[in-house]
């Protein structure tokens, strides 16, 4: 329960799952508002055609989603697709009331369609909300429980408005619902995805490499506690599992050539012989670079941070 607390204390976290609990709780409500209307409308051949077409159109929605997601920032993806949802839906609801069926089941497939799109969405932004793997895993906890509650409540609710009001205010409801997790997602920021790819200088590199090039081997015991290290920083090893470095430059001559890194996944506090002993398994393994003028760092410049 502590890490979940934890997790929970991150404002973009709470934004996050909060937005994800109303987005299924109104998603549901709205669900049932529309089957209901489309069984007293058009029997059950309107209830397959709404079913049939919010399932058509929602492959087509994965697919246009896996190319904007590399082109667009998550976080406002998040926010234009749960609005776009409660206007589709807010618009069932006036096409209801005024007795349009075709539109209705058009508009809340729709909206429907688009609603699937929430989970991958937060799925591919959690790592970089997070500061720990601990953490990154109390908030997948914390999605079901948000899952869950909304698909309890958003049936119950739109149950008792149907049971004192037509589906065209059930479906209203659905829509304010969406409305309040578009609110939950307003100041949602995500931090943007560093990009690992192509040719980059060492002096833009995470501080932990900037005594590499004179050969200072570099231990630190906690990344999550390293206050070197940036929020982008510590997300982006969060997000890799990493939790625990050690990194020894090998040399050519007096020049860095490149690192050899091990990492672990939990923090780790050792004593001076321990590392020391590790410090010895990592030349060995540097010794057998296969370049013959290339060497490990000196030892006596080895720094060690948090432990």
């Amino acid at each position: 329960m502590g890490t979940v607390r934890d997790a929970l204390e991150l404002p973009d976290m709470r934004r996050i799952e909060l937005g994800y609990g109303l987005s299924i709780t109104g998603e549901l409500a709205g669900t049932v508002a529309l089957v209901v209307y489309a069984l007293g409308a058009g029997g059950a051949a309107l209830v397959a055609a709404y079913a049939a077409s919010r399932t058509v159109a929602g492959m087509g929605v994965a697919l246009v989603l896996t190319g904007l997601t590399s082109r667009l920032r998550r976080d406002r993806l998040l926010r234009w697709i749960t609005a776009v949802r409660m206007v589709l839906l807010a618009a069932a609801a006036l096409l209801a009331a005024s007795d349009q069926p075709p539109a209705v089941i058009a508009a809340g497939a729709a909206s429907s369609a688009l609603a699937g799109t929430y989970r991958p969405l937060q799925a591919a932004v959690l790592p970089w909300l997070v500061r720990t793997p601990a953490e990154l895993a109390a908030s997948n906890a914390v999605t079901a429980v948000m899952e869950n509650s909304g698909a309890l409540i958003g049936p119950l609710l739109a149950g008792g408005l149907l049971a004192v009001a037509a589906p065209a205010a059930a479906m209203a409801a659905a829509a304010g619902i969406l409305a309040a997790a578009t609110v939950s997602l307003l100041r949602l920021t995500v931090p943007d995805t560093p990009k690992l790819a192509g040719r980059h200088r060492m002096a833009d590199s995470a501080v932990t490499l900037v005594d590499t090039p004179a050969g200072r081997t570099l231990t630190v015991a906690d990344i999550a506690a390293d206050p070197l290290l940036s929020p982008e920083e510590s997300a982006a090893y969060a997000w890799l599992g990493i939790a625990t470095l050690c990194r020894l430059p090998l040399l050519e001559g007096s020049r860095f050539a490149a690192n050899l890194n091990v990492y672990a996944c939990r923090p780790r506090q050792r004593t001076d012989n321990a590392r020391r002993d590790s410090e010895e398994q990592l030349r060995t393994v540097a010794d057998t670079a296969p370049a013959s003028d290339r060497r490990p760092g000196v030892p006596p410049d080895h720094r060690v941070r948090g432990g």
